[in-house]
């Protein structure tokens, strides 16, 4: 089947009380119909802690993880960070407004931690702000700040707002693994606000996904098999 499948992953692919060891055999299936590319806004060391790696990277031709932060291949993993202006200028505002705010820095090549934000914290290697505070929502000279610098900010039902360098979406990263589209159907599928950028991909198919408890994975795969024959 000539088609590519774009696949957020909670809530698509599994829903929240689903085990993780169904993952294998969900993208199984799903590879019959074509080529697969994985977009989800865990990070990497999140999902190869939660769920079999060994055997999703020979089914899955690209990952693109923490909303298009890292992107991992069988031949390279990549990951992007935060310039260092960006990040002394959102730390002096955080820090000053005392908004509760977790900080996603690199350690190894495919490993991050957490780190509850201070004043001096490195400013090397992050990928992530996470503000736990909503009084970020009323802040508009905060947001102001994000757009300048051309921030990526996604907000989460739970409240929380993750911030990604400028260019980390799930659909810019997905753009560059699609190439020549021709007799090719693409399809896209996620739940959430971070999703939405994959409707830049030309010519894709979008269709907004949901919780849907042990239904989840059958209303994907109705989809799946109703857009590649039309």
């Amino acid at each position: 089947m000539n088609a590519i499948l774009i696949l957020d992953l909670d809530n698509t692919i599994l829903s929240d009380k689903e085990h993780p060891n169904l993952l294998v055999k969900r993208l199984s299936l799903l590879r019959t119909y074509g080529k697969l590319i994985l977009a989800t806004g865990r990070n990497f060391q999140n999902f190869i802690t939660n769920f079999n790696w060994n055997d999703i990277s020979n089914l899955i031709d690209v990952g693109i993880f923490s909303n298009g932060g890292e992107v991992v291949t069988k031949y390279n993993f990549e990951r992007t960070y935060f310039n260092k202006l960006a990040v002394h200028l959102l730390i002096e505002v955080l820090a000053e407004r005392k908004y509760i705010t977790v900080v996603q820095k690199d350690f190894k090549k495919q490993y991050s931690f957490d780190y509850f934000l201070e004043n001096n914290i490195e400013s090397s290697n992050i990928t992530r702000f996470k503000i736990l505070d909503k009084k970020f929502y009323e802040d508009y000279e905060l947001q102001t700040l994000i757009s300048s610098l051309e921030i990526q900010a996604c907000y989460s039902p739970d409240g929380i707002i993750s911030l990604f360098p400028a260019g980390v979406n799930k659909g810019l990263k997905v753009k560059n693994f699609i190439k020549d589209t021709k007799n090719t159907k693409i399809l896209a599928f996620g739940d959430g606000n971070n999703d939405l950028s994959m409707k830049v991909i030309t010519n894709a198919n979008y269709v907004r996904t949901k919780d849907r408890g042990n239904d989840t994975f059958n209303f994907l795969l109705n989809q799946i098999r109703r857009l590649v024959n039309e």
